[in-house]
């Protein structure tokens, strides 16, 4: 399969999963969620050595701009530690690095062009399904949340009004989408880990080596290097834990990954 075909592969199981999720099929939504990063990880396992040589002649390793307007985050215009903790994870199990960009809410995807693409269609496709999920849920507890504020502003009514609970329920946002970027991003690194081991004397593994070694190379050039982003704070435990089962909740690994054969297309509605 082609670099290409494997992107409008995958183009058309993320536009499919969505449709599914907007006419309420949940259970459908997670049946193809579940199939996303192990065909993305099956895919290049499944390359030989004529094929990752024509990649890598074809596609030097070079960067690519990402606004998180693209998933519908409009309302920050500076970093989020969640969305930057989802894109490296996402960016690292497949073949990229990311680096953020100044002070602004958008972040750099460094890599080939195809894994640039594919990183970047499955963290769209994450902001997008986590903006849902903590939209939903913050809905589902916001009586529970007013009831809170209530209590209070019954305590302490100088310094309370409905602004305290907007300002309440944007925190209860926050927290569940970093609970749920944190599990997400756990599971995928676990995942990623695992497919490492199993084909650590792989060609995969050879030329996946070479491309973080040129990668870094292309970072130094720029005299850029990778910078770890600081944990935010937490001000909603609750919504910190129901983010994590939403998170854990994500259908990721439907089976191991094997080197034996390329994925069919069948694979695709299995």
């Amino acid at each position: 399969m082609e670099n290409q075909a494997i992107i409008e592969k995958l183009r058309k199981l993320i536009a499919h999963e969505k449709s599914a999720r907007e006419i309420g099929s949940i259970a459908e939504a997670e049946a193809f969620a579940v199939k996303i990063q192990s065909l993305l990880d099956e895919y290049k396992l499944g390359m030989d050595e004529i094929e990752y040589a024509e990649r890598e002649a074809q596609e030097p390793i070079d960067w690519e701009l990402i606004s998180m307007e693209e998933g519908g985050f409009t309302e920050r215009k500076s970093k989020v530690y969640w969305q930057i903790l989802l894109a490296s994870t996402i960016a690292k199990c497949n073949g990229c690095q990311i680096v953020t960009n100044g002070r602004s809410n958008s972040l750099y995807f460094v890599g080939r062009a195809s894994d640039r693409e594919l990183s970047k269609m499955l963290f769209v496709y994450m902001l997008e399904l986590a903006g849902e999920l903590s939209k939903k849920d913050a809905l589902a507890n916001r009586e529970e949340q007013r009831r809170v504020w209530k209590e209070c502003k019954s305590q302490c009514r100088s310094q309370w009004s409905p602004y305290h609970l907007k300002k309440k329920m944007r925190q209860y946002r926050d927290a569940f989408l970093m609970g749920f970027a944190g599990a997400v991003s756990e599971r995928l690194q676990q995942q990623h880990d695992e497919m490492i081991a199993a084909n650590e004397s792989s060609t995969a593994m050879v030329h996946i080596k070479k491309d973080a070694v040129a990668i870094h190379e292309f970072l130094s050039d720029k005299g850029l290097h990778k910078r770890r982003p600081v944990r935010a704070t937490v001000r909603n435990e609750d919504a910190l834990a129901r983010g994590e089962q939403a998170g854990k909740s994500v259908a990721l690994t439907p089976n191991r990954f094997s080197t034996s054969s390329r994925p069919a297309i069948g694979l695709l509605n299995s």
